[in-house]
């Protein structure tokens, strides 16, 4: 059996990789805050941004990946603010670094020994973690962080 683990599966560009991991097979898990709504697929309720939170959710998928033959831990939810260097405080930034970095390596550290050989980690990326547009400061710093923690 192949296992699809994939933040943020509830809309949009998750929402679409849970539809095509389904398609090829795949058993599909959402961890976000709302359930996906394609059929089939396993949702757990996840705050991406509460280590307590990510640590529940992990301890299910660890029973869940058993046996596996091959798992894609897709590393999609993401948090975006329309923020500048000069608008941005700090707290607001440390929200989107806990989502969009920190969760990042939360599940990294607490799956990747569990993870089957033939597995694999996928980071939807941006373009914006190679240039930056007005307007969206705190996502471009943690895209370009997640560019860093891929490399």
């Amino acid at each position: 059996m192949n296992i699809a683990i994939i933040t943020g599966a509830s809309v949009g560009i998750g929402r679409a990789t849970a539809e095509a991991f389904m398609a090829d097979g795949y058993q599909v898990h959402n961890l976000a805050r709302r359930p996906c709504p394609a059929p089939g697929v396993n949702n757990l309720s996840c705050d991406l941004s509460s280590t307590a939170s990510i640590e529940l959710a992990c301890k299910t998928l660890e029973t869940a990946i058993v046996g596996a033959r091959s798992v894609a831990l897709v590393h999609n939810a993401s948090q975006m603010l329309k923020d500048s260097a000069a608008s941005c405080d700090s707290d607001a930034l440390r929200r989107v670094l806990e989502t969009n970095v920190v969760a990042i390596n939360t599940l990294n550290h607490k799956l990747l020994p569990h993870l089957p050989r033939s597995s694999s980690v996928i980071y939807v990326g941006s373009t914006l973690s190679e240039k930056a547009v007005p307007g969206s400061f705190s996502y471009v710093v943690s895209k370009h962080a997640q560019l860093g923690m891929m490399r």
